[in-house]
């Protein structure tokens, strides 16, 4: 009778365990060989103190394509299952009327760009793994939020899933949020906002001044015959933005020992 009430115990927790971890994810790349997505950037917002650059630092870099660029478009030229790997043609076009090509090879389990995901993942789904910068600053697991459905220009409204997450600060007292949308069915990316508030350094690492910008990356036309419609949500002021960020715990970065 006790051990088959601690066995009863025991795949009552093992219950209770699965249910709260996250749950195994598709392996399904929604996308095929010649499929391709045109997209708009733009910055919304920008506010800095005098002295400080735009872009305020090489991983903004991004927003200086998006003040130069008409669109951006995406072809898949190759895609490898086993790698968990897609390839794509990215064409800029600029606003002088000039084109550039690059290859991006976006590998779905690393990449920063993340392009491209499962198809058909679920909310609590991993989306990427965390990531070690190598000087003691980490980057936690990142797991989808929730699906909501997104009215499509050309098409009928479409389940999106979305990862919205605050980036744990590097310098305290720093802000960026990201937020990503990602079609349910093909897996590839339909919006990107990021919304960053922090200090500006020169080269020998003192402070220039503080610096806020939004910007957002969005679908706007694709081989499949439909561009997205963005709902209605409200543009939350950039000073609660940083009030949440000052309250909230997010300086979780650790500090490794340094050799003496």
């Amino acid at each position: 009778m006790k051990k088959a009430t601690a066995m009863l115990v025991t795949l009552i927790l093992l219950v209770i365990v699965s249910s709260t971890m996250p749950q195994s994810q598709a392996f399904r790349i929604g996308i095929r060989v010649g499929d391709w997505f045109k997209y708009k950037g733009r910055v919304v917002y920008w506010r800095a103190d005098p002295g400080v650059p735009f872009p305020p630092h090489q991983y903004a870099f991004i927003l200086q394509i998006y003040n130069q660029t008409e669109w951006i478009r995406y072809e898949v030229i190759e895609i490898k299952t086993a790698a968990h790997n897609v390839t794509f043609r990215v064409t800029n076009r600029w606003k002088n009327g000039s084109e550039t090509q690059y290859i991006l090879e976006d590998q779905m389990d690393t990449s920063f760009t993340m392009m491209v995901i499962d198809a058909d993942l679920k909310p609590g789904d991993m989306v990427r793994p965390a990531y070690d910068w190598g000087f003691g600053y980490v980057w936690p697991p990142r797991y989808l939020n929730q699906t909501i459905i997104v009215d499509y220009i050309g098409g009928s409204p479409r389940a999106t899933k979305v990862l919205d997450w605050i980036i744990p600060a590097f310098i305290p007292g720093s802000f960026t949020r990201q937020i990503y949308w990602w079609d349910n069915q093909t897996g590839i990316q339909v919006r990107y906002e990021v919304r960053e508030n922090s200090t500006a350094y020169d080269q020998q690492f003192q402070p220039i001044g503080r610096y806020e910008y939004i910007a957002i990356f969005e679908l706007i036309d694709s081989s499949y015959d439909w561009g997205i419609v963005i709902p209605e949500h409200p543009k939350w002021p950039l000073i609660i933005l940083t009030l949440t960020a000052t309250a909230a715990p997010i300086i979780c970065y650790r500090r490794k020992p340094r050799p003496k």
